[in-house]
């Protein structure tokens, strides 16, 4: 009897630790995560994305991005023309100048008429070019088509 009672122990504590051992191996596996596509553009909320304005001389286009990090106006410009959204004729000046934008949205710059495209970030005129000036998230860049000497008075 005692012995019927040993062996019942012992199939009792075996059979724990095989469940305990299961356990814990399932524990150890890393779960798998499930395909998740790419957000929608339009399902990230404003603030976690980068507007992009263009008004003047009948344009009037805005555009919202998210960008994991920091980027500079040249690369949304750049990838907003790359992806068809937004004509842009500019020059490379290289190093510290960066790019110059001749023109946006079909329109030029005009030098007899001293207007040009000038760039805001937040409402502020930049004090650097589109290569240099930086837009993270929340933030309002905003080219707008005016008279050069109207900024500088």
């Amino acid at each position: 009897m005692q012995n019927q009672k040993d062996k019942a122990l012992k199939i009792l504590v075996g059979s724990l630790a095989v469940i305990i051992l299961l356990g814990i191996a399932v524990l150890a596996i890393p779960a798998k995560k499930p395909a998740v596509a790419p957000p929608d553009a339009s399902a990230t909320p404003a603030s976690d994305r980068i507007v992009l304005k263009i008004e003047g001389e009948g344009v009037d286009k805005s555009f919202s991005r998210a960008y994991p990090e920091k980027v500079t106006v040249a690369r949304i410009i750049e990838d907003l023309e790359k992806e068809g959204s937004i004509a842009v004729r500019k020059k490379d000046f290289g190093g510290n100048l960066g790019i110059f934008v001749e023109a946006l949205a079909g329109v030029e710059n005009d030098a007899a008429g001293n207007k040009y495209w000038q760039l805001y970030l937040n409402g502020k005129l930049s004090p650097t070019g589109a290569s240099a000036t930086e837009a993270g998230a929340g933030d309002m860049i905003v080219w707008r088509f005016e008279a050069y000497s109207d900024l500088i008075q």
